[in-house]
């Protein structure tokens, strides 16, 4: 299998081939079949098959083909991760000339906070405080 393309596809054309090699007569045990497939993984499921030895795992073939491509999904994943990583890290941030936003000024007077720049001192507001639900401050 070569790096990029799908495990499912390979473990489908594996277990195809096996069950062509089992009508032909040839008697590969279950465990013999799950090793060929991981014998055709690329070298980025090393720690799927390390786990796999390791842990002494025994898999049907349908078994092991959901977990590939569960593994799969993870590394794709991943490498997109440290893809935009990498890209993020490469490119110096631009210090654009865009517009600032402006930040309100909250000051507390008579225990209600009032936003400096919306109202002036003089000026009457109309309408309700969301505060405290009277109108006119």
């Amino acid at each position: 299998m070569a790096e990029g393309t799908s495990v499912r596809e390979l473990c489908l054309t594996m277990i195809s081939n096996l069950n062509t090699l089992k009508v032909l007569g040839a008697n590969i045990d279950g465990e013999s079949q799950v090793d060929m497939i991981l014998q055709s993984l690329p070298e980025s499921f090393k720690e799927f098959k390390l786990n796999y030895n390791m842990n002494k795992k025994i898999y049907t073939l349908s078994e092991l083909m959901n977990e590939l491509v569960a593994v799969e999904d993870i590394l794709d994943t991943s490498n997109i991760e440290a893809n935009v990583d990498e890209a993020s890290t490469s490119q110096p941030k631009s210090k654009g000339k865009g517009k600032k936003e402006k930040k309100k000024d909250f000051t507390k007077q008579e225990s209600k906070q009032i936003a400096l720049g919306v109202a002036d001192k003089g000026k009457k507001i109309k309408g309700k405080c969301f505060y405290c639900s009277e109108k006119g401050h």
